[in-house]
């Protein structure tokens, strides 16, 4: 990301949280980087680059949900391309659901249709979220450009979904096949805006953007939480 003078780097293999206040800019950016929204014309000294033989895949904030003829395994296998064995897909898209916390009833009905309703209708807002979040981890791009990917899910499962995402840095995807090595797979990162100190927790970096301007900054909450965790360590290690 270049403008104003300054480069900014969003590196590979990092999950990168994007912060700021409302209106400054974060949603454009975020579309700007998943090439879904060109950058602004009045600004002639701003550009975005991401190599070309990177998979970008945008997951915007309200979710989508084909209905009422698809089922959830259609909606979950919607992304693939080529050939693959739809049952093997099938199965790690539901191990991937399981984890993020979709309700059972719908894992266990996957191949029922009319099901989910018109885009959804008849499942809660968790739900669909849960549904239109998966599909993109099931993609398995090498960059996912997330906007505030929990703010529509209960609190309770929110920490499941920032684990998956940390999962899909850390080991280049989400429930993949253990007998593969990561080494073998690209670098994946996330991009995503983070509306709450919380949900920037598992990030690796955090850049904020000021009328239009990206800045990095400390993750404070972060380094507090390792502290108080080494500090806790600590204690539990003297008692032994």
């Amino acid at each position: 990301v270049v403008g104003d003078g300054a480069t900014v780097v969003f590196e590979q293999g990092l999950m990168i949280a994007i912060v700021g206040e409302a209106s400054q800019g974060k949603v454009g950016l975020l579309r700007a980087l998943a090439n879904s929204e060109s950058i602004r014309k009045d600004r002639q000294d701003a550009f975005i680059f991401v190599p070309p033989h990177l998979r970008v895949v945008e997951v915007g904030q309200d979710p989508i949900v084909l209905g009422p003829h698809e089922t959830v395994a259609d909606n979950l296998l919607y992304g693939l391309r080529g050939k693959y064995n739809r049952e093997q897909e099938l199965q790690r898209a539901l191990r991937i659901m399981k984890r993020l916390g979709l309700s059972q009833r719908l894992i266990d009905h996957a191949n029922t249709e009319h099901l989910l309703g018109e885009h959804g209708c008849k499942i809660s807002r968790t739900d669909r979220t849960l549904i239109h979040l998966g599909r993109a981890l099931v993609m398995n791009p090498e960059v996912l450009v997330l906007h505030k990917p929990t703010v529509l899910v209960e609190n309770e499962l929110r920490a499941s979904v920032f684990s998956a995402m940390r999962e899909f840095v850390d080991k280049r995807g989400v429930c993949m096949d253990e007998s593969e090595p990561v080494s073998s797979r690209r670098a994946r990162t996330i991009i995503y805006s983070a509306s709450t100190t919380s949900a920037t927790l598992s990030a690796d970096r955090i850049f904020k953007i000021e009328n239009g301007v990206v800045t990095e900054q400390r993750n404070r909450a972060r380094e507090k939480l390792m502290s108080l965790l080494m500090g806790a360590a600590g204690v539990a290690s003297s008692k032994k």
